[in-house]
């Protein structure tokens, strides 16, 4: 959060949810390397304010955040911690969620259907509480039904990965 970009952003809340620790920032003693670099670049594109570098879609927006994904590894409990960070985001009174990350590995294709994952079960309900949740649609296109959870869930804002013309790219998950 010391970068240029994020100058004026008024975090109003944080908590990592992986280490049960009030602070999300990097750790070296705990977080594998590169830990902080996809969510970094994911809320520099939303509240990045840098004029001429930078302009994200909505800057000086008041965040709140949620670290829920260890990178080094994919494993189930993440489920878990996403779900934890959620139901805290709702209970601050967030309006929006925006999370960039998808779960297959455990799952089989059927299970893709909006009720299945418990990630998918959670978001429906926080989407009914009234949170708009935009997430990633995930990283296994390019074919059919390769949308992961929680995405899946049908309340929930699937967004895929795109070229610099527009264009879906060949990676990103579709429904």
């Amino acid at each position: 959060l010391n970068h240029r970009a994020f100058a004026g952003l008024n975090v109003v809340a944080q908590y990592d949810f992986i280490f049960d620790d009030p602070d999300p920032s990097w750790d070296p003693r705990t977080d594998p390397e590169g830990q902080a670099n996809h969510g970094t670049a994911c809320l520099s594109v939303i509240t990045g304010w840098d004029p001429g570098f930078l302009v994200g879609i909505a800057p000086r927006v008041s965040v709140a955040l949620a670290k829920t994904e260890l990178t080094g590894s994919e494993t189930e409990v993440e489920e878990d911690y996403w779900i934890a960070g959620l139901e805290w985001l709702e209970r601050l009174g967030v309006d929006v969620v925006s999370s960039s990350l998808s779960y297959r590995d455990w799952y089989r294709r059927a299970d893709f259907n909006g009720v299945t994952p418990a990630v998918s079960r959670a978001a429906e309900r926080a989407c009914g509480l009234g949170v708009v949740l935009c997430n990633s649609a995930g990283n296994g296109g390019p074919g059919a039904v390769t949308i992961g959870a929680p995405a899946d869930a049908y309340s929930v804002l699937a967004v895929a990965a795109v070229d610099s013309s527009g264009r879906i790219t060949d990676f990103s998950s579709r429904g």
